[in-house]
């Protein structure tokens, strides 16, 4: 028994022991951790902290992570996050589709495919078009390329190439003109043009002939303006048309001369018809001059007379000689100075007018 107490009291120490030693142990452990691991642990949690904040500054901001803050060493899963980054750039997910077919390759797409599939071989009340473009097309002037027919019915103006210039819907009907359709809007305006040959949409006033048909607009506009005269009638010079009778007419010849303003009523220039021609003229005036002075030359052989009762006023009764003073040339002559025709300083320009 004494044995078995002995071994009893053994364990007992032995547990104490123990005891004492893990509780050493642990308060060892714990004033370690507190002297040695509890300062990492703050640094470690600072380091977090900042991390923290450069992630937020990157994801929201838009910022570069400031090396610093990372302990002067970027991660390196910002390198990788930056490389995935570069590479979504212009990427949309697999799992997108636009008419059914999937995004996960390059995809051909038809115009059905992205809703054009009206814009060709449909009405034109079909296809879309906004409300907006809709009238800016509708308040656009039409455009007529060279060579194109001119429209069979009034569309509201339009611009020709042929013609260069806007044109809009017209009725000439007056002294024999028969016509209703597109002409210029100056169509039968007089010009004078800076260069030699006519440029679109005008021709020379030269007198010559042109097709009816092919200027039908300048030909009914002048029959309706009363601008045509008879053919045998027909001289260069006024501003007045001619019918050839072959389907032709002749223009103006207006070439060489002046134009003037007509006087309309004013008394400047009175009993002028419009579009008439004046041939030159001066106004009406005087040569002064002034006699130098010059001599006479007498006969030498007067002798001397027997007159007697010389009457007043130097008429005698006695007889004696008379002589006249023979004709003599004196120094005064007026010059002829001038051209073939009156006229003022001038530019000589090319006479056109607008079909």
């Amino acid at each position: 028994m004494a044995d078995i107490h002995a071994r009893l009291v053994d364990r007992e120490e032995l547990e104490a022991s123990f005891e004492s030693l893990e509780a050493q142990g642990i308060q060892a452990s714990l004033d370690y951790i507190q002297v040695n691991v509890a300062p990492q642990i703050a640094n470690l949690q600072t380091s977090i902290d900042l991390a923290q904040q450069q992630i937020d500054q990157i994801i929201i901001g838009g910022s570069a992570p400031n090396a610093l803050k990372f302990g002067n060493q970027l991660p390196a899963y910002y390198a990788t996050a930056q490389a995935l980054s570069e590479g979504l750039l212009g990427k949309v997910p697999t799992s997108r589709k636009v008419n059914g077919k999937e995004l996960s390759a390059d995809v051909e797409l038809a115009k059905a495919d992205v809703g054009l599939d009206k814009v060709n071989n449909t009405a034109d009340a079909d296809k879309p078009v906004s409300t907006a473009q809709k009238s800016a097309i509708e308040a656009r002037v039409p455009f007529f390329q060279s060579g194109a027919a001119l429209p069979s019915e009034n569309i509201g103006p339009i611009w020709h190439a042929d013609y260069c210039s806007i044109m809009t819907w017209q009725v000439f009907n007056a002294n024999g003109a028969a016509y209703e359709g597109y002409a210029s809007q100056m169509v039968g305006h007089p010009d004078k043009d800076g260069q030699p040959a006519a440029r679109a949409g005008y021709v020379k006033r030269n007198g010559a002939s042109l097709s009816k048909a092919s200027y039908a607009a300048l030909w009914n506009w002048a029959l309706h303006n009363g601008r045509v005269v008879a053919l045998g009638t027909w001289t260069a010079g006024p501003f007045v048309f001619a019918d050839n009778g072959n389907g032709t007419f002749k223009l103006p010849d207006n070439r060489g001369e002046f134009d003037r303003a007509w006087d309309d009523g004013r008394g400047v220039d009175s009993g002028r018809g419009f579009g008439s021609w004046q041939d030159s003229d001066n106004k009406s005036h005087a040569h002064p001059y002034t006699d130098p002075g010059h001599d006479h030359d007498l006969p030498t052989d007067i002798s001397q007379g027997s007159g007697s009762q010389m009457r007043e006023y130097g008429q005698g009764i006695s007889d004696f000689k008379t002589y006249r003073v023979r004709k003599n040339t004196v120094g005064i002559t007026i010059l002829a100075s001038g051209g073939t025709e009156a006229r003022s300083r001038n530019v000589a320009f090319n006479a056109v007018i607008k079909f």
